[in-house]
This record gives C-alpha cells, structure tokens and sequence, in this order.
C-alpha cells in the first residue's frame, strides 16, 4: 500500500461577487489540469503558469458547480453550497504519512477527433467530450482515456478503515501520464 504525507486541509468561503479574483489568487500550480463541472457541460482544460485553460470554451463560473484543478502533487476542489462558495487544498509534499489507494478511473469516449489544439472523445450515444491532448491512442478495449486518483485512508475512533478524502491527480493514456 501506497503511503504519502497528510495534506494540508482548509476550507475557504467566498462570496460570489469576488470568486474569481479569490480563486486565481489562491491557486498556484505551474502546471496541471481542470475539471470544471458545469449546470449544462463539464469542462477539461489545462492549468500553465496559474491560469485556466479551457480547450475552446469561455469558462463561465456562473454555470460552475464544481471545479478540480490538479497535478501529481495537489488538487484545489472548489465547490457551491446554498449560493457560497468554498475551496479545499490537498497538498502532498507537506504534513505526516498517510495511507492512500489510486485508482484508474474510466473517462468517456472510444473514439477520438483530432482538432486543432485539442481532441474530442465520442461514443455512439452521441455525447462528446473535449479534452486538451492530441496524440491519444483511443479505442473500444484497453486502449481508452484515464482519470489517475487517488484516495486518503484515515481510521475511526475504533480502528475501523475509511476513506476521508479524494483527489485528481492526472489524465493517463496507454500507462502513459499526460
């Protein structure tokens, strides 16, 4: 079993006229990616030198449920709850060890359209998926896009195992981290 460092853990409330200044500012990360949970799409982008990058669309935080913006090393969840908004940080270079289990999770799509900047994941049921990678090897077997996460295990009062955090840690294609 896995055992990296205890994340550093806070909650932030944000009131929603001032979401954006306070989420960029909070966040810093070089690089990595987003997952922006939209009311009407969900959204996948990049994150270079502290900004989000959505593939083509503007993204508009009015719609915006939950976003994840992550690397290898920690992940910003932000979320609304009642109107208000609130963000945790996992950081995994910091803190004590802890006991984790990482998971490939399955993303949509068995096909693949190259565009200019990006590519688009489909299915026969019509849905489609842009994601800011060109180059993937998709298919309808084992040749498929990844969500690599990870899950903290902490103990109860008895000593029972659970799981008391979640986290993105990077997109995979054939074992490969992009």
């Amino acid at each position: 079993m896995l055992e990296l460092k205890t994340i550093e853990k806070s909650s932030v409330q944000v009131n929603e006229s001032s979401f954006l200044e306070e989420l960029l500012s909070r966040i810093v990360m070089a690089n990595g990616n987003f997952i922006a949970y939209m009311d009407n799409e969900i959204l996948i982008g990049k994150v270079l030198n502290n900004k989000l990058i959505p593939v083509e669309n503007s993204l508009d935080l009015s719609f915006l449920k939950i976003l994840r913006v992550f690397n290898l090393q920690k992940e910003y969840f932000l979320w609304t709850d009642h109107n208000k908004y609130f963000m945790r940080l996992r950081d995994d270079t910091i803190g004590d060890e802890i006991d984790v289990i990482e998971a490939k999770q399955l993303i949509y799509g068995t096909r693949v359209i190259e565009k200019d900047n990006y590519s688009v994941l489909t299915e026969d049921r019509g849905i489609e998926l842009k994601i800011p990678y060109k180059g993937l090897t998709i298919d309808e077997y084992k040749n498929r896009l990844f969500l690599l996460t990870r899950s903290y295990i902490g103990y109860t009062k008895t000593n029972v195992a659970t799981y008391i955090d979640f986290r993105c840690l990077a997109f995979t294609n054939n074992e490969k981290i992009l």
